[in-house]
């Protein structure tokens, strides 16, 4: 396995990680533990930002920016979760 395919693999098990703590905070009642949670997702994103740094910029995918219309449909979609 090379450095590339290692990092990546470190970058999917981070997005793991997180996104389960993100699962927890959002089902936590107790805010103490609600902050906790979302500090610790925090952390794992922080992780896999400094990952990107140890790849090559080729083997990172370029970013594609959505249609203005799609990221709109988006923010209604996801901000009824937080209303």
């Amino acid at each position: 396995m090379d450095k590339t395919q290692i990092i990546k693999e470190l970058q999917n098990s981070q997005k793991q990680i997180g996104t389960k703590y993100y699962n927890h905070a959002h089902e936590c009642s107790n805010p103490n533990l609600k902050i906790d949670f979302l500090s610790i997702a925090r952390e794992e994103s922080d992780i896999i930002g400094w990952l990107n740094y140890e790849l090559d910029p080729k083997d990172i995918p370029p970013t594609k920016y959505a249609p203005e219309e799609q990221v709109m449909e988006a923010y209604q979609k996801y901000s009824q979760n937080f209303n």
